[in-house]
């Protein structure tokens, strides 16, 4: 994938939060000065100020079900299958208020769309078919595991993950960029060398253990 390498992501928000807290949220590639930038759009008669000058990276809304909905992935992931979304509040497994995007390839849903727990356990689909998740911290973004099935790296999982994970805590308007700290695995080292905001990546500093899929939904 040809990707502009370290640059920022700003966000705009559109509307009042529903009942979650969630609002429709669209994130722009700007210029390193302005990541982490946010702007709130709150009626229609308000002009999204970035709309014009920038290009869009994902785009979230929410359907008539109460889903929060992704769409990005045709150009950050363009190598990556049709996947949808678990939402889990890792926090009881990791503590620190963390939360995972578990990522799963079926047509139980349309492409982007987030589910949670609830509804994940009335499905016919296992844990052990998920092909990736994302694990970080809600309060500070920190991503603290990613793990991608063997099968499909190399095919924009990871991205895509990444993607489910920063839409998902953006449009709750969480504190914190998506970022990591020095500790890898070594695929976790090459995934890093590859995305395009190198400047929230620490220098690989700690080894770490090759990773089994995390969390389970259950």
């Amino acid at each position: 994938m040809n990707v502009a390498k370290n640059t920022g992501r700003a966000f705009v928000r559109f509307g009042l939060p529903d009942q979650r807290g969630r609002r429709a949220t669209t994130a722009y590639r700007v210029p390193l000065e302005l990541d982490g930038q946010r702007y709130d759009v709150m009626s229609d008669v308000d002009t999204d100020p970035l709309a014009q000058e920038y290009e869009t990276v994902w785009q979230t809304t929410i359907d008539a079900a109460g889903h929060l909905c992704i769409s990005g992935s045709e150009t950050v992931a363009p190598d990556a299958p049709s996947t949808w979304f678990v939402a889990v509040d890792a926090a009881r497994h990791f503590g620190d208020g963390r939360r995972a995007i578990v990522v799963f390839s079926s047509d139980h849903f349309a492409s982007g769309t987030v589910i949670d727990e609830m509804e994940f356990v009335m499905l016919p689909v296992k844990n052990e078919d998920q092909i990736g998740t994302v694990i970080w911290s809600k309060s500070t973004g920190l991503i603290t595991e990613i793990y991608v099935a063997p099968e499909h790296r190399r095919t924009d999982v990871g991205i895509l993950a990444l993607l489910g994970a920063a839409a998902y805590h953006h449009s709750f308007g969480w504190n914190g960029l998506l970022h990591n700290d020095g500790k890898r695995t070594l695929l976790g080292q090459q995934f890093a060398l590859g995305i395009d905001f190198a400047h929230r990546i620490a220098p690989h500093a700690e080894l770490s253990p090759p990773m089994d899929p995390e969390p389970t939904v259950d």
